[in-house]
């Protein structure tokens, strides 16, 4: 029996032939409700929620380490 290419490291062989032969059956369902990070469950607003805190933080942080930056930031436009 030919090993198939996609087994992940550190899986027991006999499990990953099994996950595979699933698979290419056709029964790898559980594929389809797989959720990596509950950001994916969050409505739009909770999204936009979050990426306007995560650049504020960037745009802080930046005007606090990086001198230049703040003067640059500091002058008028």
């Amino acid at each position: 029996m030919r090993k198939p290419e996609h087994i992940p490291r550190g899986i027991p062989r006999e499990a990953a032939a099994a996950l595979a032969q699933e698979w290419r059956q056709g029964r790898g369902g559980h594929k389809k409700e797989m959720i990596w990070a509950k950001e994916e469950t969050l409505s739009r607003g909770e999204i936009e929620e979050i990426q306007l805190k995560r650049l504020q933080e960037t745009v802080e942080r930046n005007y606090n380490r990086f001198p230049l930056t703040a003067q640059r930031w500091k002058r008028p436009a």
